[in-house]
């Protein structure tokens, strides 16, 4: 009966910059006329969608940029779209834009192309959508917080509101953000006050949490499934999300997370020095970053990574 399934499981994703030009560090390898890093990242993604469908998911969420660009190629949007059709009919699909693949002065936004019966997507404003299980808001890059609290009133009360977004989020002397020097974003403490269950994050490319209290949502940042930029990713926990909302025994929505690494390239940053007292095996498929000056009599040893 609807209004009386007791539980949900999603799956998070977020920030996947499907660019066939987008490489590791501005090189390309390019195998057979094809760009090996960029289907390496496209089969990481394809992967990740095959284990959220293992797991029993009830939907899949993807909160923006998944695009690196606002007007992708064709391959582009063909390859996304083969890996949506591999989702079996009955697992709902939530689609936001973020700041990448945002709309456009023209008046469109690459996910228009997916816009269908079995895809529910944001594109410049939020929408509502309510389903038998769950109330969802969908929050597209540069929706205002007082937008949120407006819509989140639409919401059945007796179902989990979840809101799904895209956002820079500030929190006193942090500020989470694609780029340290971004403008615009949302207070956490605004966040946190709104009147829904669980808030699921795109935008930051590291997978954190940002809510820690009781009687305020859950909050998570999903991370992006690879270091996406530069070496300031290295130290990022890479995956995607599984959430878990059910009634716990006093009537009201318990929701658990279990965060969901994936294997992806190795960036690492060295001295020179401990480099060269280092194995050279334990560089192999490491993008290595060296720091320190290295004499011309060393230089040889790096043909040996």
């Amino acid at each position: 009966m609807e209004g009386r399934i007791m539980s949900i499981r999603l799956a998070h994703f977020a920030d996947l910059h499907l660019d066939i030009y987008c490489t590791h560090l501005g090189s390309q390898k390019i195998v057979g006329n094809q760009n090996v890093y960029y289907l390496d990242r496209l089969n990481r993604f394809t992967t990740a969608i095959q284990q959220a469908v293992d797991f029993g998911v009830d939907a899949i969420v993807i909160s923006g940029d998944i695009f690196n660009k606002a007007k992708p190629t064709p391959r582009e949007y063909e390859d996304f779209g083969k890996t949506l059709q591999t989702i079996p009919e009955k697992i709902k699909i939530f689609l936001i834009v973020g700041n990448h693949d945002e709309w456009s002065a023209q008046k469109s936004a690459p996910l228009e192309a997916f816009r269908g019966h079995r895809y529910q997507i944001a594109t410049h404003a939020v929408c509502i959508v309510s389903t038998g299980t769950a109330g969802y808001l969908l929050a597209p890059w540069g929706t205002k917080i007082e937008d949120i609290k407006d819509n989140l009133k639409i919401l059945p009360p007796d179902k989990p509101r979840i809101v799904i977004g895209h956002m820079a989020v500030r929190e006193a002397d942090r500020f989470f953000s694609e780029l340290d020097d971004e403008s615009g974003g949302i207070d956490l403490a605004d966040l946190k006050k709104l009147p829904c269950d669980a808030i699921l994050l795109g935008h930051h490319h590291n997978q954190t949490k940002l809510s820690y209290r009781k009687h305020t949502p859950e909050i998570w940042y999903a991370g992006s499934l690879e270091v996406v930029h530069d070496f300031s990713e290295q130290d990022q926990q890479k995956g995607w999300l599984l959430w878990d909302v059910s009634k716990n025994i006093e009537g009201h929505w318990s929701i658990t997370v279990t965060p969901q690494q994936v294997d992806g390239p190795l960036f690492k940053t060295v001295n020179i020095d401990d480099l060269l007292i280092s194995d050279p095996a334990s560089f192999k498929d490491v993008y290595l970053r060296i720091k320190g000056e290295l004499s011309l009599k060393n230089r040889p040893l790096l043909q040996n990574l």
